[in-house]
């Protein structure tokens, strides 16, 4: 029997740096849309990533995203407008995933 997915919904958020994300080579979904991202490097080691949504953000470059194996990713977020700074540390401060 399977155990439960892991799940992020970071969407809305105003991130706009993703490289202090930690290594969470088990997170199966997750949710990015509605922030200030351009760079999605630090989502290449992501190996078991089969849900991404990315839209909305301000991403030209996906080929980080060329070794996973995704079965639903929901736009590339080459367009949207966001305010203000994202702090991606303070908000995964004290998050758990279970």
């Amino acid at each position: 029997m399977r155990g439960s997915a892991v799940v992020l919904g970071l969407g809305g958020n105003s991130i706009s740096d993703l490289s202090s994300l930690p290594a969470m080579t088990d997170l199966e979904r997750l949710d990015l849309s509605s922030n200030r991202i351009e760079d999605i490097s630090a989502l290449s080691g992501f190996v078991n990533l089969r849900s991404l949504d990315l839209s909305n953000n301000r991403i030209t470059d996906i080929s980080a995203l060329a070794g996973l194996k995704l079965n639903q990713t929901a736009g590339a977020g080459l367009s949207g407008e966001g305010q203000g700074q994202g702090d991606l540390g303070a908000i995964l401060t004290g998050l758990m995933l279970w």
